[in-house]
């Protein structure tokens, strides 16, 4: 072979092939069958049918994708795709980062906005428990997700708009954990919100456990309805401040949480024209098993307020308790300074012990004149939640 046939043999190979292997493969990158590839590669490490309306590489492990939706898995009865989220635009960068002496690719994706269906967060959850399940993936890979934007909860006008979301998956002491952060507005107000989901190992089961925490601002309580409808009965003003952690186990759901309700409209949830006033639901430990409560303790304070002679009545037959130096017409209405008790409930009753400040205890209720509801002189036993809950609450 001459020289001059060696020296184009190594350009076809060396030059000109690679050169047209790249320009075949960045043609290839712009056409619908590409896009679909992608799509398809998104739908098996999600396990969830995805909708992509083009990919841009825009440099090494650098791009974005467009007109993103995600689908609830399988079709209704009339064969249609339900939405789980739409996203305008999506763009993505991996580089390496240094983490406990070793080295992890850290994926990081920056989306404008997102929506998100109200009725389908629990499809997205079973997504992110599949995310976490990889053990061996995030020994190696972190995954950040920042959103510029607002997140919308629902398609409707009304929906919950959350701000400055952003989302991590890294491995903390051997465990994939995922922390996410967002504000939720509430007039001039911004309550910051932190979640954090993580696998737990419970009685040989492995299950899912959801911990959501408020800072000092505090979280108005009707965002929480959909997780506690009873929480709807506090009243629009309410706000809490703890902590709440839920488990999932297979299909059922349990967990434990404490904090504070500030501004629970008494006039919502107790029986109509019985209490006025703002309180202070501060609970100490309290723990629940799907929608119902099966334990809790704590305190529950007003100051300042109106009471009927009529509820006081029902109150005296149920817990036994005893008034002193009020009317005795059925229809009256006393001023109060102070109305506070402990309570301690359990599956099937409950107890409650007075506690007005500047009292021994037993004192319940308090004028200006002094206490107007007290413990009765004879020791009381427990009482029937389920008929307190009937007689004095709507």
């Amino acid at each position: 072979m001459s020289k001059r046939s060696i020296l184009i043999t190594l350009f076809v190979l060396l030059g000109m092939l690679p050169t047209l292997g790249l320009s075949l493969f960045s043609i290839y990158r712009h056409t619908d069958w590409y896009v679909r590839n992608y799509a398809t590669w998104g739908e098996k490490q999600l396990e969830i049918p995805l909708e992509i309306g083009a990919v841009r590489h825009h440099a090494f492990q650098r791009g974005t994708l467009e007109s993103i939706t995600v689908f609830q898995p399988g079709p209704t009865a009339e064969g249609e795709r339900l939405p789980l989220a739409t996203l305008d635009r999506a763009d993505w960068i991996q580089y390496g980062i240094l983490r406990d002496g070793e080295e992890r690719q850290l994926l990081r994706w920056t989306v404008p906005e997102l929506t998100l269906d109200a009725h389908g967060l629990e499809p997205l959850w079973n997504v992110h428990r599949q995310l976490l399940s990889g053990d061996d993936f995030w020994k190696t890979h972190e995954l950040a997700i920042q959103i510029d934007g607002v997140v919308r909860v629902g398609f409707e006008e009304d929906a919950l708009e959350l701000q400055k979301a952003t989302l991590r998956i890294r491995m903390e002491n051997g465990v994939p954990i995922t922390e996410i952060r967002f504000l939720v507005p509430d007039g001039e107000r911004m309550a910051q919100v932190s979640v954090t989901l993580q696998r737990i190992v419970q009685h040989s089961a492995q299950i899912m456990q959801a911990t959501l925490a408020t800072d000092t601002a505090g979280l108005p309580t009707h965002y929480l309805k959909g997780l506690f409808p009873m929480l709807e009965k506090l009243g629009r003003t309410c706000r809490f401040t703890g902590s709440i952690a839920i488990q999932q186990s297979f299909s059922r759901w349990s967990g434990y949480f404490r904090g504070r309700f500030d501004f629970v409209d008494t006039s919502v949830f107790l029986a109509p024209d019985s209490v006025t006033g703002l309180g202070t639901l501060n609970v100490e430990k309290a723990r629940f098993d799907g929608a119902r409560l099966v334990m809790a303790e704590g305190t529950f304070q007003i100051t300042q307020g109106t009471i009927s002679r009529a509820f006081l009545d029902r109150i005296m037959r149920i817990t036994q308790l005893s008034t002193r130096g009020i009317p005795l017409e059925p229809t009256a209405t006393q001023n109060f300074r102070e109305l506070a008790f402990r309570f301690s409930v359990s599956d099937t009753q409950m107890q409650i012990y007075g506690q007005c400040a500047g009292y021994g205890s037993g004192v319940f209720m308090t004028s200006v004149n002094g206490p107007i509801l007290c413990e009765p002189s004879f020791l009381r036993g427990p009482f029937s939640r389920a008929v307190f809950m009937e007689t004095l609450m709507k």
